[in-house]
């Protein structure tokens, strides 16, 4: 998947959050940051743009995507699963 932004959508977005991650250390050199996802917009975007950002800021961190079965019958998870391979990541998570 190509991780691309326009000029204006990068300023817009990215921008804020780098400065606020820088400014307040919320994620420093060698951290692991787990991020649990639903498969709803909040959680695919926030690993989407930790994706982008991870490649811009000054040092390397990991992140681990993260899913929980909740013991829905017919629940099917790959569209997920597919979305964190294009970014380049492995879900982890119990079984589905």
């Amino acid at each position: 998947m190509m991780l691309r932004l326009s000029n204006s959508d990068r300023k817009r977005l990215l921008t804020p959050i780098k400065k606020t991650i820088l400014q307040y250390q919320m994620i420093e050199e060698g951290d692991r940051v787990a991020i649990g996802l639903s498969g709803g917009k909040d959680s695919s975007t926030l690993l989407y743009v930790l994706t982008i950002l991870r490649e811009q800021l000054p040092f390397h961190f990991d992140l681990i995507p993260i899913t929980l079965s909740l013991g829905f019958k017919d629940l099917d998870i790959l569209p997920l699963k597919e979305f964190v391979q294009d970014l380049g990541h492995e879900l982890k998570g119990n079984k589905h």
